[in-house]
């Protein structure tokens, strides 16, 4: 299987899950690029996600017993991919069930057969016909429920899901049109700082993603508001029988015309709220992927000033978007629509309701036109400063030993009581609006009674309407003012979806890393990266300051680079550089001959290990934190990384060995044994780069002993280290110091250790 095939896959898979995506860039610029092989699952899953970042799509690896599997395709609503057992790897897309028929594709070199079953029976009974499934046991698949060795057996599948976004505006979202991919591509790779989404255009972007299940709730509504009118007009009609003295059956088939328009519009109403819990959990599920599909691929630059942890905060308004919803969707929209059908109605009564009923909607326009952008601004100023004074107490519980071992200080009260100041403040304006919306509202609600009522009253009086119609207009009055009720309840959570919304596209807007590029295996070989670097330059964003300048060096395979310097010299830039986290700088840096800015950056992060200060230990198994999950790293190799990093006799002691749960921060843990998990990472995958921060040791025996592994001559990998240390500078091949982002000093350690830098900065000699 080739990255044809799989681009295929990803053609089809989209298709079925009624995604339209144009696939020219990955078809005539990705796979030019690519003629790697795929024997098994492990190795093309990576791939498959790789290209399904394209077109905002992500794929997940899933297995069950026969029994499971045969129930998800039963109850499913969306494809699957299978793969048939052989000696090749052979993916197979099973579309659930449309027009009574199951269409089975399987792709095999660049061809796409297809097959089309009746029923999910159907499809199992012929599954010869495409192949037995791959399982751990390598059986085909038995419908005999009796046959006990069926639970014995999981057929791995994987399933894809679209990641789209749930806070942008209409006009960003290129993605899913006819019109190609790279708007979209240029969407998420430019500077959205410089571009102002509004929140009501976010708004309608929600509404856009979810139209089917929208459509279905306001189709809901219109019927409700429909069916609530037979009510006054059925007890209009049974008055008009009753005054008249007709005969008793016409009004008892008009009681029970009106008891069963009751009971269908609660019924409606009941599959309204089916529905709007429905979107409610698509639309968290819909935020959290989103989420965790960007996360990851945050350009570093543009978050520069922020701390990322807060940031993410914002997910909490997501909750805020799903209590909103059904306010918004069921009780606004039934409310609206009640009070324009029941001016209508009235107004066949007589053509002076239709001129009241015109007056009353200009003057609701003319309240929400004047105060409804006051109020969201407000909302959204007082939404920010309830995120600092959240953000300031994460910060009090992440620095605790720095403010219990402060002793009396007034700090954490102080500062939170200027956040309390600031949210007061803009909550007693925005309420200030609201109150203002509330009062009129109020006055809406009074002119409705009041000129229905005095209308009516001489309308009747005039007998030009009837006692019936104007019994009916008073029930439409109740009606309309428990509408305008329901208005004046759902307007503060109007501004409350809106500024939610704009909090979580503060997330979405953030630009990602552009990942397009070569595939570094490509054009790598079975051995450390090259790496050549001339008048490399950076600054970070809206600073003057270079922080690297005009830096050259050109470093060998397999060769050993200690990064020297003074403080603040730029040596963690550099590394960051080095490794692909900074992307805006100047000069030239080519990895195996090809410039970094043309290579895949996840290919070249899979050739990567790195031992960085800024990495930490992360909430899960020790396995996992060494692993990170990738499952192409084999039982072997992370026993091999535990035990050249000195972590074995640590494993080994814990109850639940490689399996023992760790929190975050590590903190139960001994700083050295946080250093030596993170090493462990960075070596597990046998990398061929590795890029490090000096690390603890408090045995230098020890770590004389690390050096000598990470350096020596069977070492697979190009190493740069940032150290000051004279024992690294004395085992790597050269050292670079830097000083104010210049090379100041280069050469062997022989050479280094007379220079006035090595002096000055190690020694600590003065002149």
């Amino acid at each position: 299987m080739d990255i044809k095939d799989l681009i295929n896959l990803l053609e089809k898979y989209t298709h079925y899950s009624d995604i339209k995506v144009d696939f020219f860039d990955l078809v005539h610029e990705k796979a030019r690029h690519k003629s790697i092989t795929y024997f098994d699952v492990k190795s093309m899953l990576p791939e498959l996600n790789d290209l399904a970042h394209y077109v905002h799509f992500a794929f997940l690896q899933h297995k069950a017993t026969q029994h499971e599997f045969i129930r998800i395709l039963k109850a499913n609503s969306f494809p699957v991919i299978v793969f048939e057992n052989t000696q090749k790897l052979v993916p197979i897309i099973i579309s659930p069930v449309r027009e009574g028929k199951i269409v089975v594709e399987k792709i095999e070199s660049h061809r796409v057969l297809s097959y089309t079953y009746k029923n999910v029976e159907e499809l199992l009974a012929n599954i010869h016909n495409i192949g037995s499934l791959v399982q751990i046991s390598g059986q085909s698949i038995d419908l005999d429920p009796k046959n006990d060795e069926i639970h014995k057996d999981q057929i791995y599948f994987i399933s894809g899901f679209p990641i789209t976004s749930l806070a942008k505006s209409v006009n960003d979202e290129g993605l899913h049109h006819h019109d190609g991919i790279e708007d979209e591509e240029e969407h998420l790779y430019s500077n959205h700082s410089q571009k102002h989404i509004t929140p009501f255009a976010r708004l309608l972007n929600l509404l856009k993603s979810e139209r089917r299940e929208i459509s279905q709730i306001y189709f809901f509504a219109i019927l409700i508001g429909l069916i609530n009118l037979v009510v006054p007009l059925g007890i209009q009609a049974i008055i008009g029988l009753i005054s008249g003295g007709l005969l008793i059956n016409s009004v008892v088939v008009l009681i029970t015309m009106v008891v069963l328009a009751t009971i269908l519009a609660g019924w409606l109403q009941v599959l309204q709220l089916s529905t709007v819990e429905v979107l409610q959990q698509r639309v968290f599920t819909k935020a959290a992927l989103e989420f965790c599909f960007r996360i990851p691929k945050i350009k570093m630059e543009s978050i520069s000033k922020h701390y990322a942890p807060e940031l993410i905060n914002r997910f909490f308004d997501v909750l805020n978007i799903q209590k909103s919803l059904p306010k918004i969707l069921i009780d606004l929209t039934t409310a609206t629509l009640q009070i324009i059908f029941g001016l209508i109605l009235i107004s066949f009564y007589h053509p002076l309701f239709v001129l009241f009923g015109m007056l009353l909607i200009v003057l609701l326009f003319i309240i929400f036109y004047f105060t409804g952008p006051r109020g969201l601004r407000t909302s959204i100023k007082e939404s920010i400063f309830k995120y600092k004074v959240v953000q300031w107490l994460e910060e009090m519980a992440r620095t605790l030993s720095t403010f219990k071992l402060a002793g009396f200080t007034n700090l954490p009260i102080s500062k939170t009581d200027h956040y309390l100041t600031g949210y007061l403040k803009s909550r007693q304006s925005h309420f200030k609006t609201l109150k203002t919306q509330f009062i009129s509202i109020i006055v809406f609600k009074v002119l409705i009674t009041a000129g229905l009522l005095i209308l009516g009253s001489i309308l009747v009086i005039e007998r030009q309407i009837n006692l019936g119609q104007f019994v009916a207009a008073e029930i439409i009055i109740l009606l309309v003012i428990s509408s305008v009720e329901k208005l004046i309840s759902t307007i503060e959570v109007f501004y409350d979806l809106l500024t939610a919304l704009d909090k979580v596209g503060h997330i979405t807007d953030i630009p990602l890393e552009d990942t397009r590029g070569v595939d570094i295996m490509e054009f790598s070989e079975d051995k450390g990266v090259e790496i050549d670097i001339k008048n490399l330059t950076y600054k970070y964003p809206e600073t003057e300051k270079y922080v690297i300048k005009n830096v050259s060096i050109h470093i060998e395979p397999n060769e050993s680079i200690c990064i020297a310097g003074y403080n603040g010299s730029g040596k963690s830039t550099f590394m960051k550089i080095i490794s692909g986290l900074l992307h805006q700088y100047s000069g030239s840096l080519t990895i195996n001959g090809m410039p970094l800015k043309d290579i895949n950056l996840n290919s070249y992060r899979d050739l990567i290990g790195d031992n960085l200060s800024y990495q930490d230990i992360f909430e899960g198994t020790l396995e996992e934190n060494i692993t990170l999950g990738k499952s192409m790293i084999s039982l072997s190799d992370l026993l091999w990384a535990i035990k050249k990093v000195g972590l074995n006799e640590f494993v080994n002691k814990l109850d639940n060995g490689l399996k023992t749960n760790l929190t975050a921060g590590g903190h139960e843990l001994p700083m050295y044994i946080c250093k030596k998990i993170i090493l462990a990472r960075s070596i597990v995958e046998k990398p061929r780069l590795l890029v490090m921060d000096d690390f603890f040791y408090p045995d230098r025996v020890e770590k004389r002993e690390i050096i000598n592994f990470l350096t020596g001559e069977d070492a697979i990998w190009t190493l740069i280290i940032v150290s000051n240390d004279p024992v690294v500078m004395q085992m790597t091949t050269r050292t670079m110091f830097l000083k104010e982002g210049e090379v100041v000093e280069e050469g062997k350690y022989e050479t280094i250790k007379k220079t006035y830098s090595y002096q000055k900065v190690i020694l600590g000699l003065v002149e």
